[in-house]
């Protein structure tokens, strides 16, 4: 019998603790191994169609996103590849959390002019913004290979807005020996933590006033026995 009331006091004490954890960014983890609910836009000009700017790295049914800068391999772009995906601000929540993979390799030699690839929030109308809110970038210009989980939460100013977008950016560079470079993502994900469950309080006590009950008609029987 005691070992019944401790776990039920533990089930009740999940609920007044539980957290809701949401995902509102779709197919962050490329596992459809295509670019549904992205975006495609090189140069200002929009989806460039079948080149070389955008693709899918499929390893054995593991998929990434590519953005390449890459004129050997059919890459169009003179100035930009973009991929971006809407993000959903208006869940309800305390914290939004923002996480992603990223891979960049580059044969560019390094200096001003080199390729270069930069991560940011997008107002939709062009404005660029970091996670806390202010102009800027969540990944700031760099030209340097490397690879990374980058994860962030992201300032309160930012819920229950809307026509946000996600970028990912290549940039080309612009002297004799800029070659090519790429980015490829993964494993992006907005996650909408939230405490806000309805009544907890209410349904736990109701629940304790159930197991009292119970309990109490458990006796009454074993008494009369």
């Amino acid at each position: 019998m005691r070992i019944k009331i401790a776990l039920l006091t533990f089930c009740v004490t999940c609920l007044l603790n539980w957290q809701v954890q949401a995902s509102v960014i779709t197919n962050g983890d490329f596992q459809n191994c295509n670019f549904d609910h992205w975006q495609k836009d090189t140069d200002g000009s929009g989806d460039p169609g079948s080149t070389g700017d955008f693709s899918i790295m499929n390893n054995a049914g593991e998929c990434q996103a590519k953005i390449s800068i890459d004129y050997f391999n059919g890459a169009t772009a003179f100035d930009a590849n973009t991929l971006f995906t809407a993000l959903d601000f208006t869940t309800s929540g305390d914290e939004l959390r923002l996480s992603f993979d990223w891979s960049f390799t580059s044969f560019d030699i390094n200096n001003d002019f080199s390729d270069f690839f930069f991560v940011s929030l997008n107002d939709g109308n062009g404005n660029l913004f970091g996670a806390d809110g202010n102009a800027g970038f969540l990944i700031s210009p760099s030209g340097i290979s490397g690879a990374g989980t980058f994860t962030t939460a992201l300032n309160s100013s930012f819920n229950n807005q809307t026509n946000w977008f996600l970028d990912f950016t290549v940039q080309a560079g612009f002297n004799q020996e800029s070659y090519s470079s790429m980015l490829t993502i993964d494993n992006v994900s907005l996650t909408a933590n939230s405490t806000e469950v309805p009544e907890p309080k209410s349904f736990a006590i109701l629940l304790l006033a159930l197991i009292a009950l119970s309990l109490q008609r458990s006796r009454v029987a074993n008494k009369g026995a």
